[in-house]
């Protein structure tokens, strides 16, 4: 399986949209190899579909911790819950993981935080 380095993924000539297309193929890739029920990979799918339509939204060549960061940050900035922000996070984390054991792509999620709850919340 190409990496996204062998896909020539980080060369500045690839757009944006061929980015977010190649990680689209990769998720998946990686969905249909997780043991996971189907409505996790329901999930799963839409939260990554979202992670890829920001790297579009965003003109992307490449992403990075501080890319994952900034999506993070989106997030929060889009509303959501520190609950619903770290089920965007999940999905992200597990896909860059499943992609370093596959030797695709580093697992850039490594030391990312998710979001702080609220104090009361339950």
């Amino acid at each position: 399986m190409k990496s996204l380095v062998q896909s020539n993924i980080f060369s500045s000539s690839i757009s944006p949209v061929s980015l977010s297309d190649t990680l689209r193929d990769y998720f998946k890739k990686y969905l249909a190899s997780i043991d996971a029920s189907e409505q996790t990979k329901i999930h799963y799918r839409r939260r990554l579909k979202q992670f890829a339509i920001w790297i579009e939204d965003q003109n992307l060549l490449t992403v990075d911790n501080q890319s994952i960061l900034d999506y993070k940050k989106f997030l929060r900035t889009k509303g959501h819950e520190a609950s619903t922000v770290g089920a965007y996070l999940v999905a992200v984390r597990q896909f860059f993981q499943w992609a370093e054991v596959k030797r695709i792509h580093p697992d850039i999620t490594r030391g990312i935080k998710g979001v702080k709850r609220p104090r009361g919340f339950r």
